[in-house]
């Protein structure tokens, strides 16, 4: 085959021609397709990796814990706390107010104000509040009872020595005892019959105590 130019070009073979077409179609078929997946960093190596870039521009935004609220019904049960911003300082002013003085820190109540940031004023205000005092007599209550064995054992011991006011009160603790109970008989009287007296007198009569009784009764009537 000549082409126009005199070049001599080689004849196409179209066997030759569609082997080659379907040697390449092959191959883009067996080539594998790269997939685009991004690759999962978990978010504390993610922050490092962040804070190794540039330290200064990364912010982290760290999660604060809410703050359990405390229900003002669950703290007191007489006391009504709608108007008072803290209810925790009033009930650590009751707590204060509950304990004998020798046992109070702080020592005065211009401490406790001082210590609560809060006006004394205040605490003047609270004790004249209806069932403060209630309050403070639940936490008397708890604070005593730890003392309860010791003084009971102290008094056991005293009554053992014989002492007649220890043991009355022993008694009255531990024994249901009660001062002044008097124990009387109230069955009610049998009335005795004509036959019987007969035969009381006649038995009297038989053992000498009938004359007896005769002269203890004209005594009694002289």
């Amino acid at each position: 085959m000549q082409t126009p130019t005199g070049v001599k070009r080689k004849g196409l073979n179209i066997q030759e021609f569609l082997a080659r077409r379907k040697a390449t179609l092959t191959k883009k078929a067996i080539k594998p397709q790269v997939l685009n997946r991004e690759k999962k960093i978990a978010p504390i190596q993610q922050e490092k990796e962040l804070e190794k870039l540039d330290p200064a521009k990364v912010k982290i935004k760290k999660i604060t814990p809410k703050t359990p609220k405390i229900e003002k019904s669950n703290l007191f049960k007489f006391i009504d706390t709608s108007k008072i911003r803290n209810p925790l300082n009033l009930l650590e002013f009751i707590e204060w107010c509950a304990k004998p003085p020798q046992d109070r820190i702080p020592k005065t109540q211009n401490e406790v104000a001082m210590k609560l940031g809060i006006d004394i004023n205040t605490l003047s205000e609270w004790k004249k509040r209806v069932g403060f005092w209630d309050e403070v007599s639940i936490y008397r209550d708890q604070y005593f009872r730890k003392f309860t064995s010791s003084i009971y054992y102290g008094l056991v011991q005293r009554a053992k020595t014989g002492d007649p006011k220890a043991v009355e009160l022993c008694a009255s603790l531990f024994e249901n005892y009660k001062k002044g109970v008097k124990v009387e008989d109230i069955t009610p009287e049998r009335i005795i019959t004509d036959e019987e007296k007969a035969k009381i007198d006649h038995a009297l009569k038989n053992i000498g105590l009938a004359s007896i009784i005769a002269k203890d009764q004209e005594a009694e009537i002289e």
